[in-house]
């Protein structure tokens, strides 16, 4: 596994705090454009944390693993808050699957980004060999 410096671990952190911030706003959103919103614009800072990971070395399998280790903690707090507010089962249920369906979305953002990093720094090989 590719070693973090204290500035990258720094960026993943802050990266992560605003998903995790973002994922809030999109779930307290009353309205489905301000979710919308709110999702799009998550899914550009997953995206961006997909390019970085790549730009360091980071494998793709490797990138989900730490997606994951983002994703567990978040709905776990979901929980423990809905427990904390009274929701009843309804309730908890609807909240659980619009996060996941929110997380899910941004897993595949920085799956995205991930994937779009490596192609372009492949092209930049191809095109930098064809000028030798």
């Amino acid at each position: 596994m590719v070693a973090l410096t204290d500035e990258q671990r720094i960026r993943f952190r802050d990266r992560g705090q605003r998903l995790a911030g973002g994922l809030l706003r999109y779930l307290d959103a009353r309205e489905p454009d301000t979710a919308r919103t709110a999702l799009t614009e998550l899914a550009g800072i997953a995206a961006e944390d997909g390019r970085v990971a790549a730009e360091i070395g980071l494998s793709l399998s490797q990138t989900v693993e730490s997606f994951l280790r983002f994703r567990s903690p978040f709905l776990h707090a979901l929980v423990v808050e809905a427990r904390r507010r009274g929701f009843d089962t309804k309730e908890t249920t609807e909240l659980m699957e619009t996060a996941e369906r929110g997380i899910d979305q941004l897993l595949v953002a920085t799956m995205t980004g991930h994937s779009l990093r490596k192609a372009m720094a492949s092209a930049d090989l191809v095109t930098d060999e064809g000028s030798e």
